[in-house]
């Protein structure tokens, strides 16, 4: 609740290679509009791909769904944010930004994956790179900055990568058959 850890993240996985490292109780504010949500969606994409490139196997989201004014919740201040909401007066269901931006990981890393080295050229580009058991690979991206275009490069292979501003990007590379 503190901010980051990702350097006790990687002491951990130092001190126990063999440990498995989950972040638990992931969860945000409830946000009233949806710029708030994608700055919010922002921040576990940047909390998600530190964890990764600091050892961490997964996460545990706290709130998965809940009612239009953040409940039920804990405490009596502002409500809580989950990945959807259910609005019982409306009977509408709302997707949340943080909802997409768990979908670049979830939807795409599979159960075993390896994580693989990758390295940036700008503070405000993040990264992480995955082998999954299948072969393919995945790569996170996440621009924190203006729109821009990227080289990625894979051992041989290089491509271009038009990145929107402040956007969140998951390419897949299939494995040669």
């Amino acid at each position: 609740y503190s901010g980051e850890h990702f350097d006790a993240l990687r002491m951990a996985h130092e001190l126990d290679p063999d440990l498995m490292l989950l972040e638990t109780e992931f969860c945000s504010m409830l946000c009233k509009t949806l710029e708030q949500e994608w700055k919010v969606a922002m921040r576990y994409a940047y909390e998600i791909i530190g964890n990764l490139n600091n050892y961490a196997h997964g996460l545990t989201e706290w709130n998965i769904l809940l009612d239009q004014n953040g409940e039920p919740r804990h405490d009596a201040d502002g409500g809580c944010g989950a990945m959807a909401h259910y609005n019982k007066d409306t009977d509408q269901l709302h997707l949340s930004q943080v909802y997409y931006a768990m979908g670049h990981f979830s939807k795409f890393i599979q159960r075993g994956a390896v994580r693989l080295g990758s390295s940036k050229y700008r503070q405000d580009l993040l990264v992480t790179a995955l082998e999954n058991p299948d072969g393919s690979i995945v790569v996170v991206l996440e621009n924190q900055g203006a729109a821009d275009t990227i080289e990625l490069r894979l051992n041989d292979y290089a491509g271009k990568v038009e990145l929107a501003e402040s956007s969140i990007t998951t390419l897949v590379i299939e494995a040669e058959p």
